[in-house]
């Protein structure tokens, strides 16, 4: 099974921490375990050398308040909840910061939403 780059995957709350634990994050930060816990969606992302074509390659990019890094997740199939296409950016702009107003790490409505939450209403 594979997605469109950028599509919106979720992941079946039960498998999250088994998943975790297979890429080496079980005691992963605050944040990650958050976006587990609060059911954010993970991105597809293109396979690299070496991963299994059995699994769905997902990924989850952190915000430079946290070093910006880019975590790489393989998942099997059935670990799949939903998945949706991107938001569009006129309906991710609406949770921005203002113009002016960057995001940082005491912005926590951004930093822990993020532009998705606008765009999936009732979901995120």
């Amino acid at each position: 099974m594979r997605f469109d780059r950028h599509r919106l995957v979720w992941i079946d709350p039960q498998r999250w921490p088994a998943i975790l634990a297979a890429h080496g994050l079980a005691n992963a930060p605050a944040l990650l375990a958050d976006w587990a816990r609060d059911d954010r969606p993970l991105i597809a992302r293109r396979p690299v050398v070496g991963e299994l074509p059995c699994l769905v390659p997902l990924g989850l990019p952190l915000p430079p308040s946290i070093g910006k890094q880019r975590l790489a997740f393989a998942v099997p199939p059935d670990a799949i909840r939903a998945d949706a296409p991107p938001p569009l950016l006129r309906d991710a702009a609406a949770a921005a910061p203002p113009p002016g107003r960057t995001a940082s790490p005491r912005s926590s409505r951004w930093t822990r939403t993020r532009a998705v939450s606008a765009a999936w209403p009732g979901r995120i």
